[in-house]
């Protein structure tokens, strides 16, 4: 798989997990885009990093919801952090 196909993937598989966990990612933005930015581009790198991808869009693609990240993700901590602010 290409860089850039890696990073677009592990970019939209944050985007999904953020909104299945009910964290507004968008109005995050709007308050501290600096940060926030800079916060997803973390968690893409981190999630570069996973071998769980193809698990979590499977499991994305199963559910609208989900009350935690699964215990595979490297962003789980960061993740239940967000949901808790």
């Amino acid at each position: 798989m290409g860089l850039f196909r890696k990073i677009a993937e592990s970019n939209d598989l944050v985007t999904g997990m953020t909104s299945r966990l009910g964290i507004d990612m968008a109005e995050r933005m709007m308050r501290n885009p600096e940060r926030e930015t800079s916060l997803v581009r973390s968690m893409a790198m981190a999630c570069m990093g996973c071998n769980g991808h193809l698990s979590c869009a499977l499991l994305q693609a199963d559910s609208d919801h989900l009350d935690a990240a699964p215990d595979f993700c490297r962003n789980r901590e960061t993740l239940a952090a967000l949901q808790a602010a």
